[in-house]
């Protein structure tokens, strides 16, 4: 089995207008498996099924 690659990114601690090219980044270096949000849960859903996705890059 090939080995994969991944990495944990935060987006709510960098800018917007840095997504995208953070995640050409991660992408052009192989990286398979991102993790986000887990540390955002309260600004993706503020309340119980209110969600709010645009916190996460959409690349």
């Amino acid at each position: 089995m090939k080995p994969v690659l991944g990495t944990c990114y935060y987006p709510e601690h960098w800018p917007e207008a840095q997504w995208a090219e953070d995640a050409k980044r991660m992408a052009d270096l192989g990286l398979k498996l991102v993790r986000i949000g887990e540390f955002a849960w309260s600004k993706l859903e503020p309340t119980p099924g209110d969600y709010h996705w645009t916190l996460l890059p959409n690349e």
